[in-house]
């Protein structure tokens, strides 16, 4: 049986202030980005030291190298699995990335995609974001992702 004690209350943060203020809050973990209103983007390495330097609790940071859609292509995932590789190094709670494949109309999540992402990301725990609200059928998506694990 879960609880209210078992939700955990997570921040979706851009700036240091935000941080801080979201922790100040009672935020129990941050998801930081760049450019929320662009569906959030990867920050810089920059801020992200800066933020684990003023933050207590967690912070997981989103790997997504531009706006708009979530196809990525070979080019666009070298230059994610550039930024995992750089802050891999820092103390990071976990990887917040999504994708998605069109199968004849139909969007699905992209398994080999986010295969790849988390390879790359472990240790590091990897959480698949929104981008999973824009599947077709999300349901299904569901049991595909419990499968794949």
């Amino acid at each position: 049986m879960h609880i209210i004690s078992d939700i955990i209350k997570e921040s979706c943060v851009e700036t240091v202030s935000e941080c801080r203020n979201a922790e100040l809050a009672g935020a129990q973990r941050l998801e930081l980005c760049a450019s929320i209103d662009k569906d959030g983007l990867t920050p810089d390495t920059a801020t992200v030291i800066e933020v684990l330097g003023e933050i207590t609790i967690p912070v997981k940071v989103m790997i997504r190298c531009r706006e708009g859609d979530f196809f990525y292509s070979k080019e666009e995932m070298l230059v994610m699995l550039r930024s995992i590789a750089d802050l891999k190094k820092l103390k990071i709670t976990g990887f917040v990335f999504g994708a998605l494949k069109n199968s004849g109309g139909i969007l699905e999540t992209d398994l080999e995609k986010t295969r790849i992402i988390s390879e790359a990301a472990f240790p590091v725990p990897v959480t698949f974001h929104k981008a999973i609200d824009l599947c077709s059928d999300i349901l299904q998506e569901t049991q595909n992702s419990v499968k794949a694990d």
